[in-house]
């Protein structure tokens, strides 16, 4: 799946690796992304990236490209896919991961998210 990245979601406002970095989550969003290989393209190593990160954005980059994704699955549950399929296309380990880190970052389940919507 093809996805276009937003060009006011990536804040400028940081050191061109760190940029760089945020462009290649956004691109990628749909896949399985690990800082192992975003450093690989980066041409830093593995540390080096995630301490970069962390220092200049206040969050680890885990965290950021979770929630990038958490952040994606409301505009897919407001669209109509199911949870399998977002749980799937967004490379979830499972349904229930999904669920669980949905519901820990916005205090509510997908199906009761979709149903207030």
């Amino acid at each position: 799946m093809v996805t276009k990245v937003k060009e006011n979601t990536i804040p400028q406002c940081y050191s061109h690796l760190i940029n760089n970095c945020i462009h290649l989550i956004h691109v990628n969003l749909h896949d399985r992304l690990k800082i192992e290989s975003i450093a690989e393209s980066l041409h830093v190593s593995r540390d080096y990236l995630s301490q970069a990160f962390k220092k200049e954005t206040d969050t680890s980059l885990h965290q950021y490209i979770l929630q990038q994704k958490l952040e994606e699955s409301k505009e897919m549950l407001a669209q109509g896919m199911s949870i399998n399929q977002i749980s799937y296309t967004l490379c979830f380990c499972n349904e229930s991961h999904f669920i669980q880190a949905f519901k820990k970052r916005y205090h509510i389940t997908p199906a009761a998210y979709i149903a207030g919507l």
